[in-house]
């Protein structure tokens, strides 16, 4: 009996296994990743196409100003949909690695969620790093990365084209930083993981508030002094991120100015940030109360971290609310738990108050898009920690034998939530990139398009046409257009992409009852249809 307990304690003891392990886990999912290049229906294909569409037309030529699309009006004046009010450094990412194949846009859409998962990948070696400093165990920070990673939203949305998952590695980044600073005192390297995250997005912010609030408190309580708080590096920590933040957003209010002329109150970043804090006309929430009265909200969110808890294999069938409500309240508790009995309560209590911070101020915007729930990662991160270190003090080769639990689970979860994806693109997620490709290939850059059916129709992800049309002017009519686009297919001498499935490429004309010259169809191929 006395092998197998040498063994055990061997592998406990090894340092590089730990690390296999972990690296096993991510590069399931590379492996197992889905490869339909294409747009599913819903949020994940929604925002994957606009994401594409605001990199690829992220270029000196249109002064960096990041829109989805550009609109060549009847007098001449050009008018973009602006999406401006996001940091553009995922955005700038995603354009670097997608310029070498600006002419394939089936690579385009690979690369952009080979980089995604990328960024998925490095979020969870920074947890790992955080962790094991935290907790001083790798085995521990192994399984609990695994687990607290494993989740649905985590794994359906980790590929998602937007800066969403650039930004969840920013919080990571962050929080490193933070471990880092707390531990060895480092405090430029925060500064700097701090500036390049809010580079990324804004809800990096929502780790970065508890932490300088409760270091502010907990300086205050020990000195008693206020001017000593005000002086401490956790205030000034807040002031360069505020700093950071506003020069972020003067800079592209001032792009934004200066490229559409109009005055600062009407620009589309200004309104839509009034929008999303829930300041705008009350028409504009009358629908959707039932959603954002507070209990109703906090119930939703509280489900949200329940599935966050659990790892996607283990919920692959329906599971009932009251076992969501339930996983979740544990898994709150836990954290608090955790970060009550930690000598490191300021940073532990900021990662398990992050999602909240962000959530709670963003309401109008939380409440619509669950693929935000994914910035909760840090309660189970936090639960998970904890249970697993006190099976550690009680057996270290439990703890083992509970990451290689956690690897099965991490790589199971993959490849189920990537089996639902696929199966999601075979009703008709990838049915129009083919096509766009033989369009594109057609329409030169400096060309005027019109787009027949609407984009939210013609491309199933809702800014599909957008990406793919990137670059092109558009037109608000199809008189005034070189080429038009449709679903509607018409036998005419002006069709120029007779062997295309979905979508048809007509010169300037009517494509209706053979006003193009020759017999149209009264058929409309069903949405969502496959090849």
């Amino acid at each position: 009996m006395w092998y197998p307990k040498v063994l055990i304690q061997r592998l406990s003891e090894s340092l590089r296994l730990p690390v296999i392990v972990l690296g096993i886990g991510l590069m399931g999912l590379f492996v197992f990743q889905n490869n339909q290049h294409g747009f599913r229906n819903g949020h994940h294909g929604y925002l994957s196409s606009h994401g594409l569409a605001l990199a690829s037309n992220l270029s000196a030529s249109s002064r960096f100003l990041m829109f989805n699309r550009k609109v060549l009006e009847p007098g001449g004046d050009v008018t973009f949909e602006v999406y401006n009010r996001f940091p553009a450094g995922a955005f700038a990412i995603i354009k670097l690695f997608i310029l070498p194949f600006s002419r394939d846009l089936s690579m385009q859409i690979a690369v952009a969620r080979m980089v995604m998962l990328a960024f998925f990948a490095a979020a969870a070696v920074l947890a790992w790093m955080s962790i094991r400093l935290l907790v001083g165990s790798r085995w521990v920070a192994t399984a609990a990365t695994l687990l607290a990673l494993s989740s649905h939203f985590c794994l359906y949305y980790n590929d998602m084209i937007f800066n969403d998952i650039p930004t969840l590695f920013g919080m990571s980044l962050v929080f490193h930083g933070m471990v880092i600073f707390v531990q060895q005192g480092r405090f430029r390297q925060l500064l700097v993981k701090s500036a390049a995250g809010l580079l990324l997005g804004w809800q990096v912010y929502a780790i970065l508030l508890p932490f300088v609030l409760l270091g502010c408190v907990e300086v205050l309580v020990t000195s008693r002094s206020a001017l000593t708080a005000l002086k401490s590096r956790y205030a000034a920590l807040g002031g360069f991120a505020l700093l950071c933040g506003l020069a972020l957003l003067a800079g592209n209010l001032a792009n934004e100015h200066s490229a559409l002329g109009v005055p600062f109150s009407r620009l589309p970043t200004f309104q839509k940030m009034v929008w999303r804090f829930g300041l705008g006309p009350s028409t504009s929430y009358r629908e959707f109360e039932a959603f954002l009265n507070w209990p109703d909200f906090g119930i939703a969110q509280l489900l949200r971290v329940g599935v966050m808890s659990i790892p996607e294999w283990a919920a692959s069938s329906e599971l009932p609310d009251s076992l969501l409500l339930l996983a979740g309240t544990v898994a709150i508790l836990l954290s608090l738990l955790a970060a009550a009995s930690t000598r490191h309560r300021v940073l532990v209590t900021s990662l398990a108050l992050s999602g909240a911070v962000w959530a709670i101020p963003m309401r109008h915007f939380v409440a619509f898009h669950d693929f935000q729930s994914i910035y909760y990662v840090g309660i189970p991160m936090i639960a998970f920690t904890a249970v697993l270190s006190r099976v550690e003090q009680w057996s270290r080769g439990s703890c083992v034998a509970l990451a290689g639990v956690a690897l099965v689970v991490f790589l199971a979860s993959t490849i189920q939530s990537n089996v639902a994806k696929a199966r999601a693109a075979a009703t008709g997620s990838n049915i129009l990139t083919a096509d766009f490709q033989r369009i594109d290939d057609i329409v030169g850059n400096g060309h005027t398009v019109f787009v027949a059916a609407d984009s939210t129709v013609i491309g199933c992800g809702g800014h599909a046409a957008d990406f793919y049309l990137a670059g092109r002017y558009l037109q608000p009519s199809e008189e005034t257009a070189e080429f038009v686009i449709s679903q509607f297919r018409s036998d005419g001498p002006t069709l120029l992409t007779p062997h295309n499935d979905r979508v048809f490429l007509y010169r300037h004309g009517s494509i209706l009852d053979g006003k193009a010259g020759g017999r149209a169809t009264t058929e409309r191929p069903a949405m969502g249809a496959p090849h």
